[in-house]
């Protein structure tokens, strides 16, 4: 398997990492020995082989450019196939690398030329798209065996549909699911990078709307970015608006953190201008959490009456949802775990074994 992976199994970062550890220990589970390729993290310090109780997983050394760490990656990729004894490989949004084979199969977790759009400055959106995106595009849309996390994807890429087409969603940690729900404060909780494209400036205009009837919430941000130069203009808007007591950064957070802070808190909020299926939707209907969020995506099917999607760039619209769901919350968490059941662990790594099955008798 071929993608991004955390050095700590705990806390993973981002939708990819969480998906892709959930499935490896759920295959695991079944007896399907895995090996992942991943590039390491120059901030992790994570080098080499790491061996888990799936397989083991190497971390290919960390490059600052693109092309190098695309070029290292696939180079390990080749030679572990060549040296035998695998029988697919399995490819986690990454096209452009690994030996042509007829048994491998892309998962589409995103439409990368929609994502590009949002990169942060126009220089790195330039580079994205007339090269890696480029590129990317053009492995994907030659790749025989596709596995599609949402419906999403197959409506916004047609000629998907041509090929061995797999409707199989992200696996959820096991975690979200065996969190105990508690008495819910009036928190919203926000788990992503704090980027351009989470529309997080966006979020922080509506909460200043809902604390002007619910002076008790707070907004919880988890995740990466404050750092970044889109992460300083929130931290700006907070001190600006006088959120500071009632807008926390709580940087990172590992599984079990976050499944706790999900189980006791009313709803997620995500506000994002670009999302396919994002996996913190998952995770948060796995606590029974309510979710408000913009209607980009696949993000209205997540949610279904599990919550309130609301016009993508409307505070006020965006404020009144999260009213509705902190005043009304009965309304919505009855939904949560039933729709969660899509998404557990087991059943995703049953669903791919097959399509494992199937590319291997090919």
């Amino acid at each position: 398997m071929v993608g991004a992976f955390p050095a700590d199994l705990d806390q993973p970062r981002g939708g990819v990492e969480s998906a892709t550890v959930a499935l490896t220990r759920a295959l695991g589970g079944l007896s399907v020995e895995i090996d992942v390729v991943c590039a390491a993290s120059a901030d992790r310090g994570q080098v080499g082989t790491q061996i888990t109780g799936f397989g083991s997983v190497v971390f290919v050394t960390p490059s600052p450019h693109a092309v190098s760490r695309e070029s290292n990656i696939n180079r390990t990729v080749h030679d572990m196939w060549n040296s035998g004894g695998y029988d697919c490989l399995h490819l986690q949004g990454v096209a452009r690398v690994g030996p042509r084979v007829p048994n491998r199969v892309l998962t589409v977790h995103g439409i990368i030329e929609k994502d590009a759009r949002f990169e942060s400055s126009r220089a790195v959106r330039f580079v994205r798209r007339h090269s890696i995106v480029r590129r990317e595009v053009l492995a994907r849309n030659s790749e025989p065996n596709i596995i599609v996390i949402d419906d999403y994807v197959t409506t916004m890429l047609p000629h998907l549909r041509s090929r061995r087409v797999w409707e199989i969603r992200n696996a959820v940690s096991d975690t979200y699911f065996e969190v105990v729900s508690c008495l819910r404060k009036p928190d919203l909780v926000f788990a992503g990078r704090i980027i351009e494209r989470k529309d997080v400036l966006g979020l922080v205009e509506a909460f200043h709307l809902v604390v002007g009837t619910r002076p008790d919430a707070r907004l919880l941000l988890v995740g990466p970015g404050v750092e970044s130069e889109y992460g300083r203009l929130v931290v700006s808007e907070v001190s600006h608006l006088g959120l500071t007591d009632r807008v926390l950064f709580l940087g990172e957070l590992t599984e079990l953190e976050l499944a706790g802070l999900l189980a006791r808190s009313s709803c997620l909020v995500l506000a994002a201008r670009q999302e396919t299926a994002p996996m913190v939707i998952g995770e948060a209907l796995a606590t029974g959490t309510p979710i408000v969020a913009c209607d980009v995506g696949g993000v209205r099917a997540m949610v279904g009456k599990a919550g309130v999607v609301v016009r993508a760039g409307s505070p006020e619209e965006f404020a009144a949802g999260i009213c509705r769901v902190l005043n009304e919350p009965l309304l919505f968490q009855p939904y949560t775990r039933p729709a969660s059941q899509f998404y557990e662990a087991r059943r995703v790594a049953e669903q791919t074994l097959l399509a494992y099955n199937t590319i291997t008798r090919m």
